[in-house]
């Protein structure tokens, strides 16, 4: 139904600061309770909401990872089910082209934005995984990005971890993140 970003953050780090970078950089900050999420966290950590607004669909983040190009499977594996209705060989033929087109058109735009600088919402990702880390509120941030069929409760497989010096991040590591994996941001 929706995308969510959430946050993880170690025992001992200043809520209070990270709340008030977090609005700074126009991110919210409310402590949430999942017991399936904490499960698979280390005893220390706590987890965050970080959304403002309704959801975060529509986010930079993970817009070029693997479940965008997952997204775009191969078009050769319907061309069975459209011969069988009733397709001639000349129009799954066009069909297949036009798929080609865009998937080059895809693969263009991907190796376009990998080049692109951060654009408004990765730099304020950046702006306040920077802060805060600078300012010593956590010796992490951890950013999780999930697509919820339902409420920030729902059980969820983090699929792994994935350290992340913030001063080599940018706008492109930002936007390839996968969904279920948990980006430990870090100095």
């Amino acid at each position: 139904m929706c995308t969510y970003i959430t946050a993880v953050i170690s025992a001992g780090a200043d809520e209070a600061t990270l709340s008030q970078i977090a609005d700074r950089w126009g991110h919210g900050w409310e402590a949430i309770d999942n017991p399936h999420v904490q499960a698979q966290l280390r005893s220390w950590e706590r987890y965050f909401s970080t959304t403002r607004k309704h959801c975060d669909c529509g986010t930079a983040l993970g817009s070029a990872g693997p479940e965008w190009r997952h997204r775009h499977k191969d078009p050769a594996d319907k061309v069975p089910g459209l011969r069988r209705k009733g397709w001639s060989e000349a129009k799954i033929a066009r069909w297949l082209e036009d798929k080609q087109r865009a998937a080059g058109h895809r693969e263009r735009k991907e190796a376009w934005l990998a080049d692109q600088p951060p654009g408004p919402e990765e730099e304020m990702w950046l702006g306040f995984l920077r802060e805060g880390l600078a300012q010593g509120a956590a010796r992490s941030i951890g950013l999780l990005l999930h697509w919820y069929s339902g409420d920030l409760d729902e059980r969820i497989s983090i699929v792994g971890r994935t350290r992340v010096d913030v001063s080599t991040a940018d706008g492109a590591v930002l936007r390839e993140m996968e969904y279920d994996r948990l980006y430990d941001f870090c100095t």
